[in-house]
């Protein structure tokens, strides 16, 4: 448990990198297992090994304090992680980056229930639920960033571009479908429904190998978490 907090400290301060590593581990803190101390073992060796690795901006990339210095992510994954523990919940990932520096992130199980009488999460029944909540839950973490931007006199974005890796999604945010396979999402929620306030946010289009929040939802090859872990 030391260790799973100490590693949490890192993953929300200076290492994005291990976010999604970290919130893998922490689930098994009610019922510890052999498998996950190996794990948290192995996340302590890399942290190790890449000690150097640190978050900078160059200083003369902030030139006006302008909309396009910002670049926001969201991405989900559908009932990736099959551990026991885990009840095959979605993982929503997302990020906001400032002159190319991470700013903001979080990896986090989605708690979203479809109907009030389901009194816990549970497996979403489509990718495109799950990046629906992923990207709501996303604007309400970027919603926070902006009301702090506006106390430190830094520009944000009105409405902010929300990027995004799924067209049925995209459509659902935009309400430009007019038959949908998604009328299990209950549109009752606040946060849902903020979705399509467009003084808010606008979603955007990023390729899925574009797409930076990837790092923080699934484990991926090691090719491709070091490009993203670079970007």
């Amino acid at each position: 448990m030391t260790a799973v907090g100490s590693l949490g400290w890192l993953a929300v301060t200076g290492r994005p990198d291990i976010a999604y590593a970290h919130s893998r581990v922490a689930q098994h803190m009610a019922l510890p297992t052999e498998a996950a101390w190996v794990a948290v073992t192995r996340i302590l060796k890399y942290l190790k090994g890449t000690s150097k690795l640190s978050l900078f901006a160059p200083c003369e990339q902030d030139s006006g304090n302008k909309d396009s210095n910002w670049a926001l992510y969201t991405d989900p994954d559908h009932g990736g992680n099959d551990e026991p523990q885990n009840k095959l919940r979605s993982q929503c990932g997302f990020i906001a980056m400032y002159n190319d520096a991470p700013v903001l992130w979080g990896s986090k199980v989605s708690t979203v229930s479809a109907h009030a009488n389901l009194d816990e999460a549970h497996v979403d029944l489509s990718s495109a639920a799950s990046e629906i909540y992923a990207a709501a839950t996303s604007t309400q973490e970027f919603m926070h960033l902006q009301y702090m931007c506006e106390e430190m006199n830094v520009k944000f974005p009105k409405p902010f571009k929300l990027q995004l890796d799924n067209t049925s999604a995209e459509m659902f945010i935009k309400d430009t479908v007019s038959k949908t396979r998604l009328k299990h999402i209950d549109k009752r929620l606040e946060w849902v429904k903020m979705l399509r306030n467009r003084e808010i946010m606008i979603p955007v289009h990023v390729g899925t190998s574009e797409n930076l929040a990837g790092i923080f939802t699934k484990i991926l090859t090691r090719p491709t978490f070091e490009r993203l872990r670079n970007h």
